[in-house]
């Protein structure tokens, strides 16, 4: 065998043992990819179910709301209610005072009555 052949022999060899290590490492890269987009996918599930529970979880929290109009009107009917009450209890404290008054203007008249019948 000569150099040259010796040569080619040697190259050959380098360039199947270099094609052999390049398609190993492809084939490592292919591997790694599947890999990372299996995991990648496992992530997104997780994150999707964890998106669902939480709107469920947020559109039962809302059903427990009531719509603002609703509200709006309990509150005037409450309001209503609260000033018909303070009307009431304003019309009582008058009359607390006109019959405390009364019993004021008859004890004085009795009293002024029984001093001029015992000074008889």
């Amino acid at each position: 065998m000569n150099t040259e052949e010796s040569f080619r022999k040697n190259f050959d060899e380098l360039l199947d043992k270099k094609i052999a290590f390049i398609r190993e490492l492809i084939e490592l890269k292919l591997t790694s990819n599947e890999k990372a987009r299996d995991l990648a996918a496992i992530e997104l599930a997780r994150r999707l179910d964890i998106l669902n529970h939480a709107h469920q979880e947020a559109a039962r929290v809302q059903g427990t709301y009531i719509p603002r109009e609703i509200f709006d009107s309990k509150l005037e009917q409450v309001n209503q209610k609260i000033g018909s009450l303070e009307g009431w209890k304003s019309n009582q404290q008058g009359r607390q005072a006109a019959v405390a008054t009364f019993i004021v203007i008859i004890t004085v008249v009795v009293n002024v009555a029984v001093s001029y019948l015992l000074k008889k």
